[in-house]
This record gives structure tokens, sequence and C-alpha cells, in this order.
């Protein structure tokens, strides 16, 4: 596909920098196709380069996490928020975080 087309030139050229929209873009269209697996390579990635994310994306992650319940990334979410100053949707981080103390509580029966 485009984004695939798109993401291989981003992979390849370490040495230019791109706009920090592509990278944004490539996550987003990736993330319900390839998992949090691939979605943190990539971002790890953009970070190394200097690329922040958008308050989208990190969105996008900590709401993919709760829907996948991937809880043992959510924390790593959390702390982009606090990283870049963002301002959360308020209802998706109280809903994380009862789910994550309720995991927790579970796990510790």
């Amino acid at each position: 596909t485009e984004c695939d087309q798109v993401r291989q030139i981003l992979e390849q050229d370490s040495w230019v920098v791109f706009e920090a929209p592509l990278y944004n873009a490539v996550l987003e269209v990736s993330l319900p196709r390839e998992g949090m697996p691939f979605a943190l390579k990539w971002y790890t990635d953009m970070v190394e380069r200097g690329v922040w994310p958008s308050p989208r994306t990190i969105h996008l992650l900590l709401q993919y996490c709760h829907e996948k319940m991937a809880y043992d990334m959510a924390p790593f979410v959390f702390r982009q928020y606090q990283d870049f100053r963002i301002k959360g949707d308020a209802a998706l981080l109280n809903g994380m975080a009862r789910a994550l103390l309720e995991a927790q509580a579970i796990n510790e029966v």
C-alpha cells in the first residue's frame, strides 16, 4: 500500500529529517493493522530522530492500549503524556487508570 511505501522511505533514509506529520500519519495508519509492537518500534525511532509525537498520536496509542487491554504498554504511553505535557482526554485517561488498577488487583489475588 501507499503507507508501506512511505514507511520504507522513512525507514531507509536515516540522514533525512522528515516532517513530524509524516511519522505521525504512518503510525496512526499502521497501528490498527500491525499492533503495538510495531507502533512502539516506530515511535522509538521517531523520538530518536528528534521527531515528536502529536497529541493525537499519543491519544490513539492510549486508546489502542485500552481497547486491546494491552496494559503492559499503558505505563509507557502514560509517560508520554507527562513527557510531552499533553492535555489528554480526561475520560480516556481516567478509564485507563481504573482498568490498570483493576487489572493489578486481579493479578494480586
